[in-house]
């Protein structure tokens, strides 16, 4: 039987980002705090769950797409609320 809880997890805000999470884990939102440098990332997931790298897309608003990004997963405003930013979960890992 799964344990499901939500976990917080961190990223840098670049281009390019990989979390490691439980398999089967459920990105419920991403956001960024006032005056913190990284990107959170809330997901539901089987707390035993075999961890595995999911590797993440992050484009701000009006930038190109290059044709890598793959299921929106949350949007989200940049801590000095001058940005906006999106994050989808690379098509090779769906």
């Amino acid at each position: 039987m799964a344990y499901m809880t939500v976990y917080r997890y961190q990223f840098a805000l670049e281009d390019r980002a990989s979390v490691f999470l439980p398999k089967g884990a459920e990105i419920l939102m991403v956001g960024m705090k006032k005056g913190e440098e990284y990107v959170s990332l809330w997901a539901r997931v089987d707390s035993f769950a075999e961890k595995h790298e999911v590797r993440l897309a992050i484009r701000g608003t009006g930038h190109p797409l290059d044709g890598t990004e793959g299921e929106h997963v949350g949007s989200f405003i940049c801590s000095d609320d001058y940005c906006v930013f999106h994050v989808f979960r690379e098509k090779d890992e769906r």
